[in-house]
């Protein structure tokens, strides 16, 4: 019988991690995490309130925080921020409590969500700042932001490209790979990491049958 360890949900903005981690925590009846809303509800401010008042260093010092939190937890599906995976400590602890799911998506699909996102925000004063979308070009800094953390993101036991998959099909290979993570934990196994040989921002190894 394999335990209930966590699942964490890795992955670029607009992959869908926040989606699919509730589909997913419903399916498995388990508790949903989004690390994200935790911070934001410890300290009173939006995320992007925070980047801008104390800066990136000060954010990933709350977000490695909240994860040590949620790891000493066990059965919750936990969205993670795009940049979780930065931290070495953050990947060693979400690698030795539960299984780690990628959410992957081509640089082009997640411009065209985001775009889609901001012109489906009901009023000016409730939408979300989107960085990105400000660039002189959103399409190259997604992309190159992206290849910057892909390496990162191979420490995933499953990555499922999300481009052509309905939200039920991307939850269950999700819960697929989060099978497969569970009895990596009870191995004691940790995966390492290698760096991806594609230019274009996707990942190297996609471990799902349906991408």
């Amino acid at each position: 019988m394999i335990s209930l360890h966590n699942v964490y949900l890795i992955g670029f903005s607009y992959t869908g991690k926040s989606t699919i981690g509730r589909m997913l925590a419903a399916r498995f009846r388990m508790e949903y995490v989004d690390t994200d809303k935790e911070i934001e509800a410890e300290q009173g401010r939006t995320v992007p309130d925070i980047f801008a008042a104390d800066g990136e260093a000060v954010f990933r010092e709350l977000e490695s925080r909240v994860l040590r939190g949620v790891a000493e937890r066990s059965g919750a599906v936990v969205a993670t921020g795009g940049g979780m995976i930065l931290d070495p400590d953050n990947r060693r602890i979400m690698q030795q409590t539960g299984a780690i799911v990628c959410l992957e998506a081509q640089p082009a699909t997640i411009l065209s969500r985001m775009i889609w996102q901001a012109r489906s925000d009901a009023d000016e004063s409730s939408r979300t700042p989107r960085p990105l979308l400000a660039h002189a070009d959103p399409l190259a800094r997604i992309t190159a932001l992206k290849a910057s953390r892909q390496a990162d993101y191979t420490i995933a036991d499953w990555i499922v490209a999300t481009d052509h998959l309905s939200r039920r099909d991307v939850t269950a290979e999700a819960a697929r790979g989060a099978m497969v993570g569970w009895r990596r934990v009870e191995d004691g196994v940790l995966l390492e990491a290698f760096a991806p040989d594609a230019g274009d921002g996707s990942a190297f190894e996609v471990r799902t049958e349906t991408a």
